[in-house]
């Protein structure tokens, strides 16, 4: 089975759309495995940062670059994939069109406002309804929508928290592999004013395409906190797993985190990321906390302390609402279509 995706990641858009793509391909390769059919990933992209470029490599799948964010058809007529998958807030039916009926196709979406034209569609988010898209989509396409389909990688499910922390000693920020709006360095600088911060171990992974990692570095050395900084860690899961608490996006980490059940401090640093602070409100399943406040001592010290005493009340509606297994069922159910 061979699957093509078209996505891109640039330190603009971030890069939460390659992630959730490779473990969507890992799932695959997964599910089979099951079936002993053997299946091979292409990641179509403008060019890739080296690194994230590398990153996919590392997975054993391939790469397929193009200057166009429209990018040319005829490589993925060249490749005749069994599925196509896009995933990139740029694109839409105008795009998809030139493959729909020649590949079976499917697109992954958050937002729910712009055409599209596919044979599946996937939204993870948990209070996505059939009635959202409709407006969108070609009528026989079929909805994959809600908390169901989260895409998460076996490892989170594997350090799911079963108790809640005394007291909060271990605290994980991490605002993506891009953080355009510089809610790292805001926060950092926010945090170093806090008495209350001063109790807590840190540790900040910034992303491959982080701007402010020099700054980030400079500050880590000469603030009052106990911090470590690291750069582009690909082992989330163990940095979940050691934490009692994370301060982060409400980005794709944010089932991630659900699916561990860690609470957290969720804060919507870009406008895509406003329907999962819906949903993150609607299910109590962090404290969201504002991007403006980020640097505000008196804000940060009051949900540090409001974060401790509603530990038990996130962890137990995250982990109801995000069992881990999304992936593994999109892989399935397309499988099973397919063939």
């Amino acid at each position: 089975m061979k699957i093509l995706f078209r996505l891109d990641a640039t330190t603009a858009i971030g890069t939460g759309h390659l992630m959730r793509a490779l473990t969507l391909a890992q799932a695959f390769v997964s599910e089979g495995q099951k079936l002993q059919r053997a299946v091979t990933c292409c990641f179509y992209t403008q060019t890739l940062p080296a690194a994230l470029n590398e990153l996919v490599l590392a997975h054993g799948f391939s790469t397929l670059h193009t200057d166009k964010l429209h990018a040319d058809i005829a490589p993925i007529e060249a490749a005749q994939p069994d599925l196509v998958i896009v995933d990139h807030y740029a694109l839409d039916a105008r795009w998809e069109s030139k493959l729909y009926g020649r590949f079976p196709l499917l697109v992954l979406d958050d937002l729910a406002d712009r055409t599209h034209q596919a044979n599946w569609l996937l939204d993870q988010g948990p209070l996505r309804h059939k009635s959202d898209y409709q407006p969108w989509l070609n009528s026989d396409c079929q909805l994959l929508l809600g908390g169901r389909y989260a895409l998460i990688r076996p490892e989170f499910r594997a350090v799911k928290k079963n108790q809640d922390p005394a007291v909060l000693q271990h605290g994980f920020i991490c605002f993506g592999g891009a953080d355009p709006v510089h809610a790292t360095l805001k926060l950092l600088t926010g945090l170093n004013k806090v008495e209350k911060a001063r109790t807590i171990h840190w540790r900040i992974v910034a992303g491959a395409a982080n701007p402010d990692w020099l700054q980030l570095q400079t500050l880590c050395q000469t603030c009052s906190l106990a911090v470590e900084l690291i750069h582009h860690d690909p082992n989330i899961s163990q940095q979940l797993d050691w934490a009692d608490f994370a301060i982060g996006a409400a980005g794709g980490m944010t089932w991630e985190r659900c699916c561990v059940g860690l609470p957290t401090l969720a804060v919507p640093i870009v406008d895509n990321q406003s329907f999962n602070a819906q949903v993150i409100d609607h299910f109590q399943l962090a404290r969201l906390l504002d991007f403006t406040q980020l640097d505000n001592t008196l804000v940060l010290n009051n949900v540090l302390a409001e974060l401790g005493q509603k530990a038990n009340v996130y962890r137990h509606n995250s982990q109801r609402l995000i069992d881990g297994y999304g992936a593994n069922r999109v892989a399935k159910q397309l499988i099973s279509a397919l063939f």
